[in-house]
């Protein structure tokens, strides 16, 4: 056995993590949409005198505001409030194990026929695994080599099988 080579015998993710980035995220352009709109209030309304002789307001700050604002509600809407962030997948020799709102559900391995990357985004890739039964499963990743190796290494194995 080749020590230099990495075995992976298992995979795990689980998407919490995820979310908890995308939360994360999202505050932050909340909190720069806070401060815009206090920036804008207080130079284009209120217009302090001493805070004018060191800073000449221009229209940039309405334009960043609005990209803050736009870009958490982006986050909060579309990807926070996303039903398929709130999963796990545990992915063996013998079994994938899937709990997606608290139900678990497990699948055999030697069904596996094969899978497919259905969509690439910055902090993720979206897989949709295809059992014999007709079966379709659709995972989020950030650890694209790793399932991609483990779920070789199934395919390749239920191939020998047959």
């Amino acid at each position: 056995m080749n020590k230099n080579k990495k075995q992976i015998n298992s995979f795990y993710e689980d998407t919490k993590r995820l979310k908890h980035t995308y939360l994360i995220v999202t505050m932050l352009f909340y909190v720069g949409f806070i401060f815009g709109t206090c920036a804008i209030v207080v130079y284009h309304f209120i217009s302090p005198t001493e805070l004018l002789d060191y800073y000449q307001p221009s229209g940039w700050d309405i334009i960043d505001t609005i990209v803050c604002l736009s870009f958490a509600i982006i986050f909060n809407v579309i990807i926070v409030k996303s039903e398929r962030f709130n999963y796990y997948i545990k992915i063996t020799e013998n079994e994938i194990e899937f709990s997606l709102k608290g139900k678990i559900t497990k699948y055999e391995t030697s069904n596996l026929i094969e899978y497919k990357i259905v969509g690439k985004y910055v902090f993720y890739k979206e897989y949709v695994l295809i059992f014999a039964n007709q079966i379709k499963i659709m995972i989020i990743t950030k650890k694209e080599q790793e399932l991609k190796h483990m779920l070789d290494i199934l395919i390749l194995k239920n191939i020998i099988v047959e």
